[in-house]
């Protein structure tokens, strides 16, 4: 083994020579050693997670709790752990061969049972390496991170098809941040809610986020790290100023449907590379461009994608605005972004969300799929008891399993044909979207 790998190895794993300071070691890695409690994620309580012999992959954004969840999770499992950082060249120009990787890392630890790589999209052919290690059938247990699912997508999804236990984790959800209610009274864990609630519509849940007390500079300096300096660099943004501009102007029309022409024309660029930076924030876990849902009706539009942000407090960064909730002339858009960032926050990794809208007006703000079965979801920042003329007409036309109302005041329930029709506040929401398939 080069002398180099070998140092910087023992530097990134003191307890190989030293196993008493293992514990010390793995917490300067949790939020514990900030000063911040450990979040749970839906991961830690799945039976899939983690899986033997595979790759254990988590994706998503930057500074989402990805290295903090395998750290967690590791800590519980023992001491024999080999953890490989990306961003050390070094490291890259080790992790080519998988067999002289393995032999090479035997002579220092005679039998590891976990192996952690952290920034994985950094080693060049990622996804051929990890593929080799797992084809090597070692008895281990396999770690691995990468802030890109751009990166990911191109290099390690088709490598890995079948060898990888695949984990998309976004900021936290408003369950995950909520925690359990265990001893609380109901009315001590609403009001807990209901403020974790008000500061996540605003500022959204990025981990460093939910717990500073500055909460808008921490947002703006994730987005020039993640949004501005990192896409820029990693992409070869030509026009980083146009790029931002863009950002900007989706930020100002969440919830509405995207016309890359004007688009273009606002942001002085040829619609290609509007296309083209759009793509790049939505794999990078910014935005999504939602597709409508097309049941084959004639009367759909089948198009038009409509554009939401995967947090709440990029959007209000990017439009300047922190004032409160209830003062805000942009509220009824503000909680549909919320309610959508929480349906793919608690959303299964095949199911797929769609707006659906017919050419005559009538428009439900979300639609999840699940399989063959259909769940509808409309977003009420206002109380309405009444279900609207919109929702009867996809119920009507699809008869979904379920159709919620997520509204802030209002509990009632209905059914329409074979549909279950529910008025839910956002704590039930937020405990239903999870079981509800």
């Amino acid at each position: 083994m080069d002398q180099n790998i070998l140092t910087t190895l023992l530097m990134y794993n003191p307890w190989i020579e030293n196993p008493e300071v293992w514990e010390d070691s793995v917490n300067r890695h949790m939020p514990q050693a900030f000063g911040f409690p450990y979040i749970e994620r839906f991961a830690d309580s799945m039976d899939t997670w983690p899986q033997p012999r595979k790759i254990n992959l988590v994706v998503g954004p930057r500074q989402c709790g990805k290295s903090t969840l395998i750290w967690h999770t590791i800590s519980n499992m023992g001491k024999e752990l080999v953890y490989v950082n990306g961003n050390e060249l070094c490291f890259r120009e080790w992790c080519t061969s998988p067999a002289m990787f393995w032999s090479d890392l035997q002579k220092i630890v005679k039998q590891p049972k976990m192996l952690f790589f952290e920034e994985v999209q950094y080693i060049e052919n990622a996804g051929l390496f990890l593929k080799g290690l797992s084809d090597l059938h070692l008895n281990i247990y396999i770690f691995a991170t990468g802030s890109s699912s751009f990166h990911l997508h191109d290099k390690i999804r088709e490598s890995l098809a079948g060898r990888a236990e695949r984990l998309l984790l976004f900021p936290f959800s408003l369950k995950e941040w909520a925690g359990e209610k265990k001893k609380s009274s109901s009315a001590i864990y609403e009001d807990r809610v209901l403020k974790k609630l008000d500061r996540m519509l605003i500022f959204g849940s990025y981990p460093e986020v939910c717990f500073s007390d500055k909460p808008n500079f921490v947002l703006n300096s994730l987005v020039e790290s993640f949004v501005v300096r990192d896409v820029s660099d990693t992409f070869q943004i030509r026009y980083p100023a146009k790029f931002r501009k863009l950002l900007s102007l989706m930020a100002s029309q969440i919830g509405n449907l995207v016309n890359f022409s004007d688009w273009s024309s606002n942001c002085g660029l040829d619609i290609k590379t509007v296309e083209s930076y759009a793509n790049i924030l939505e794999e990078n876990n910014i935005i999504k461009l939602l597709p409508p849902y097309v049941g084959g009706k004639r009367a759909e539009i089948i198009s038009s994608p409509k554009v939401f942000f995967v947090d709440n407090g990029i959007r209000n960064l990017m439009v300047h605005q922190f004032n409160d909730f209830q003062f805000r002339a942009d509220k009824g858009a503000l909680f549909e972004n919320w309610v959508f960032s929480e349906l793919i926050k608690n959303s299964e990794y095949n199911d797929i969300i769609y707006y659906w809208r017919s050419k005559g007006g009538a428009e439900v703000d979300f639609v999840r799929q699940h399989g063959e079965t259909l769940e509808g979801f409309e977003a009420k920042a206002s109380h309405r008891p009444k279900l609207s003329r919109s929702a009867r007409s996809f119920i009507q036309a699809y008869s979904p399993k379920s159709f919620f109302v997520v509204n802030l005041g209002i509990r009632a329930e209905m059914s329409m044909d074979k549909t279950v029709i529910k008025w839910v506040t956002p704590i039930e929401f937020m405990d239903l979207i999870h079981k509800i398939h």
